[in-house]
């Protein structure tokens, strides 16, 4: 993938209290590099996501031990603004809703000051999750 092709730049921080490895479980709608179901994030590491698409994506994470869902939502369309979602405490960062590409920022286990069409501020505005468009 050519680094100009890049519409979207996910990095997702693993800080749950619980210290524990969090794997990820589902990718929905649009590919991405970087992920793979399956893969683990360990306690305090991060990982770097990228995706071509202009189309929504998804991602879950389950925490190893505690079974915590950890959803994340995101898209840098073409023709409206560039939006974010964490579902529960998956850490939404805040974003610049402008831009391409776009550069979205998670901490797992961390409150979200963010949501869908609210750069930096937190309405609980979300679409539901794996909804593709």
């Amino acid at each position: 993938m050519a680094e100009n092709d890049v519409r979207v730049n996910i990095t997702i921080v693993n800080t749950t209290k619980e210290k524990e490895i969090v794997r990820c479980t589902d990718i929905r709608c649009s590919g991405v590099s970087g992920l793979e179901v399956g893969d683990l994030i360990q306690s305090g590491d991060k990982i770097s996501v990228t995706s071509t698409s202009n189309n929504r994506i998804f991602f879950e994470f389950e925490g190893a031990q505690t079974k915590y869902l950890f959803q994340i939502g995101c898209t840098c369309p073409k023709s409206s603004n560039n939006s974010a979602c964490g579902y529960g405490n998956s850490g939404l960062q805040c974003y610049q809703d402008t831009g391409t590409p776009v550069s979205f920022v998670f901490h797992l286990g961390k409150t979200n000051k963010a949501d869908w069409d609210n750069k930096c501020q937190l309405d609980g505005s979300c679409p539901d999750y794996g909804a593709c468009s």
